[in-house]
């Protein structure tokens, strides 16, 4: 009737509490894939912005100017709607877009200078792609209105030698 257990089996008291220190384990792992999968990814919350850009070479090559949002971590940002840039050459130097990411209403006046409006919640930085020709020396600018402070926010590109 009775069942004649070794030293070196398993009894039911061990199995008992082997079971109520596994159920806490058991549930935690399921419960981290599931936030882990959800998609769920924080987005930082925009608090500042600001005006980038560089152009590393001399007349006929490529420059580009950005709008920087970030957050109060210090992160990057998404940038909300109301956001203008304005790019002005100095006489005697020519932009031609190439691309622009990130920004709609884009327009090349007559005078040489582009406008562009950022697309809200652009998923990266909106950038301004262009092919510059002109003197080494020439200084292009790009201001920034927006409706956060700081409203304007302006950055030069030199246009220089390789």
């Amino acid at each position: 009737m009775f069942e004649n257990i070794s030293k070196g089996s398993t009894n039911r008291r061990t199995l008992v509490k082997g079971a109520a220190w596994s159920v806490p384990v058991v549930a935690l792992a399921v419960a981290a894939p599931s936030a882990a999968a959800s998609g769920e990814v924080e987005t930082p919350v925009f608090y500042d912005w600001s005006v980038g850009g560089s152009a590393s070479v001399g007349s006929g090559n490529n420059a580009f100017f950005t709008v920087n949002g970030q957050s109060a971590d210090g992160e990057d940002a998404t940038v909300p709607a109301g956001f203008t840039i304005v790019i002005t050459p100095p006489e005697g130097v020519t932009l031609k877009v190439n691309s622009y990411p990130g920004f709609i209403n884009v327009q090349t006046h007559a005078d040489g200078r582009i406008t562009a409006d950022v697309i809200a919640d652009f998923p990266g930085k909106p950038r301004i792609n262009f092919m510059v020709t002109g003197p080494v020396g020439a200084v292009i600018t790009s201001v920034g209105y927006g409706p956060f402070a700081p409203f304007e926010d302006a950055k030069v590109l030199t246009i220089r030698e390789g």
